[in-house]
């Protein structure tokens, strides 16, 4: 027995959108749906994007087997590796959280222009710690002398003394 021409009605009683939060240091946190798998890059981009406190190391927290899993995503060396859509490391599945850690930081106070505290980037030197402070004031207490004080440590430069502090925090 076969039906000829039969007429099937289908209605959709519950869409299984991926959820998954981005939470900590970005734009627009929140819990998104997306219609298909996404990686860790496309679900910090549907949250705005890393603030600028944020930090590049993320961490995917998964409920697998009944325990909570961590894995830590470093986002510093992702730019020229071409499509990331295939790796598995960046996958997300359905009830994944995305946090994304504030980012390291340094104080810089004393004797410089900008007093504040910055971000701390991979490979960063001493100068460019100052520079990011305005440079050191050429008044009370500094010199051309040849050093900077970092924390409770001198180190050595070509160009002045530095009687202020940099806090590595």
């Amino acid at each position: 027995q076969f039906l000829v021409s039969p007429q099937v009605q289908v209605r959709v009683l519950e869409s299984r959108n991926l959820m998954i939060s981005v939470l900590g240091e970005v734009r627009q946190p929140g819990r998104f749906a997306a219609p298909t798998q996404m990686s860790v890059l496309d679900a910090l981009a549907l949250a705005g994007g890393i603030a600028e406190t944020g930090g590049l190391r993320v961490t995917v927290l998964r409920y697998q087997d009944g325990r909570l899993q961590r894995r830590e995503v470093d986002l510093t060396g992702l730019a020229g590796e071409g499509d990331l859509r295939g790796t598995p490391a960046l996958m997300l599945r359905p009830g994944d959280t995305v946090m994304v850690p504030e980012a390291a930081r340094f104080y810089i106070y004393g004797e410089v222009r900008s007093p504040n505290a910055y971000p701390l980037k991979p490979g960063m030197t001493v100068m460019q710690a100052l520079a990011l402070g305005g440079g050191a004031l050429m008044g009370v207490g500094a010199s051309w002398a040849g050093g900077c004080t970092i924390g409770n440590s001198m180190v050595q430069t070509a160009q002045f003394t530095y009687q202020g502090w940099l806090a590595l925090i």
